[in-house]
């Protein structure tokens, strides 16, 4: 489906909609400020992230001549202002960046 939208818009991911409560936070003293960011409009990243080879060449050799600093291939392409398609992922597609998270990819696979 991410391949298919690609396809016609140049740009897709995955992406879940947030249901956290979100805070934006700043420092205030020995405490933080905080204000609830609307998470109507808020969505988790995941992956595949797909793109037409021209549109995130372009994108990431305007990120490297204009020094942007960005957090993953969508963000370069948003540095760019091309829009991306995003496909709702109703199943879990967790990220493995720690310890903890293998744990829990593991017991997700023993239990299906």
């Amino acid at each position: 489906e991410s391949i298919e939208a690609a396809q016609k818009t140049g740009a897709a991911s995955l992406a879940r909609k947030s249901s956290d409560t979100i805070k934006r936070c700043e420092p205030k003293g020995d405490a933080y400020r905080h204000e609830t960011v609307d998470r109507s409009q808020l969505w988790s990243m995941e992956t595949p992230q797909v793109f037409s080879y021209p549109l995130i060449k372009d994108a990431y050799q305007n990120v490297i001549a204009n020094n942007t600093p960005i957090t993953d291939d969508l963000s370069a392409i948003e540095a760019s202002g091309h829009a991306v398609q995003f496909i709702e992922n109703s199943i879990p597609n967790i990220k493995i960046t720690s310890p903890q998270d293998l744990t829990l990819a593991e017991y997700i696979l023993s239990s299906k």
